[in-house]
């Protein structure tokens, strides 16, 4: 499967956030899959897509609050990657990733590799220095590709959320690029 990463666009939002909803429902934390985000649902449309919306009217990549990097396959969403800055001006050397996801059916093919390879490359061509992330302790396939990229463990946040009754503890880990 022939596949491209870009940077999201006005138009690519919708699909995003159907694309978002459906891998939420169908592989956090449900059918044998371990949880990797907090969220069992997603708030509505304009209110979640607000943030990337605005973030579009900045057109210097490197001052954007969320760069959104869709993975397309024959023209269709099938993974995503969100690198977010940091709300301060002392942290603009860092971005945290805050959530990489694919579409259920392309899961085990690699595509988490190709989007984490295009970020470490998009975050060095903007002058990032770390790269920050959070990880589920029972998401052992997504520690494994971090640890395997070089990211290092700095913390472990025990029961940092609670979804559907169930404590979820977290490693906090980081690359110096």
């Amino acid at each position: 499967m022939e596949t491209k990463i870009e940077l999201a666009k006005e138009e690519d939002l919708a699909e995003y956030y159907e694309s978002l909803l459906r891998i939420i429902k169908t592989t956090n934390g449900v059918n044998g899959f371990p949880y990797f985000s907090p969220r069992t649902d997603l708030p509505e449309p304009d209110e979640y897509l607000k943030k990337f919306r605005d973030s579009f009217l900045e057109a210097d990549d490197s001052q954007r609050e969320q760069n959104l990097l869709l993975m397309k396959a024959e023209g269709k969403i099938i993974g995503n990657l969100l690198l977010s800055k940091i709300p301060l001006e002392t942290a603009s050397h860092r971005r945290s990733i805050n959530g990489i996801s694919v579409e259920e059916a392309c899961r085990g093919k690699g595509f988490s590799k190709v989007l984490l390879d295009y970020c470490i490359d998009f975050a060095k061509k903007i002058g990032v220095e770390y790269l920050d992330l959070g990880v589920f302790t029972e998401n052992k396939n997504a520690i494994k590709l971090y640890e395997k990229y070089g990211f290092e463990q700095v913390a472990i946040i025990e029961d940092e959320f609670r979804v559907n009754g169930k404590k979820l503890d977290s490693i906090q880990m980081c690359l110096k690029l």
